[in-house]
């Protein structure tokens, strides 16, 4: 063979295997941002549901203290038997914080970010990469 058309079968194919690169990576950079967007969006609805709920929960509980007080005849009694309830609450929500709050976010976090396995194939690439890098700099 001529090494001119080496040399030019040489660049178009290394030609491709940059175009391939670009492609890939653009194509991972659109999955990346469209898994952040989801991610940003259910905070952000989780945030305004969480204030909409806690103002509800706070008129509710103005509501029964004034009713508790009315039952009971006393001004305080009723804050005060709230005041226990939401002691208690907050005791079972760190009794079972892990159960509760913690395997249902991670689930739902790792549900949203790693849907296909093309993520995890990345991941894997990338860690295997760091790990070249350290031997060679050893």
């Amino acid at each position: 063979m001529d090494k001119k058309k080496i040399d030019k079968e040489l660049n178009k194919t290394f030609a491709n295997i940059k175009d391939y690169l670009t492609l890939k990576k653009d194509y991972y950079s659109l999955i990346l941002t469209e898994r952040l967007s989801k991610i940003l969006t259910r905070f952000i609805v989780i945030i305004v549901s969480t204030m909409l709920l806690l103002f509800f929960i706070l008129f509710i509980s103005f509501a029964i203290v004034s009713w508790l007080n009315r039952i009971t005849d006393s001004e305080i009694l009723g804050y005060v038997i709230i005041a226990f309830f939401y002691l208690a609450l907050v005791i079972l929500m760190l009794v079972f914080q892990k159960q509760l709050f913690l395997n249902p976010l991670i689930k739902g976090i790792n549900s949203m970010i790693l849907e296909d396995e093309e993520i995890n194939d990345i991941l894997d690439n990338i860690e295997n990469h760091d790990d070249d890098e350290e031997e060679k700099a050893q």
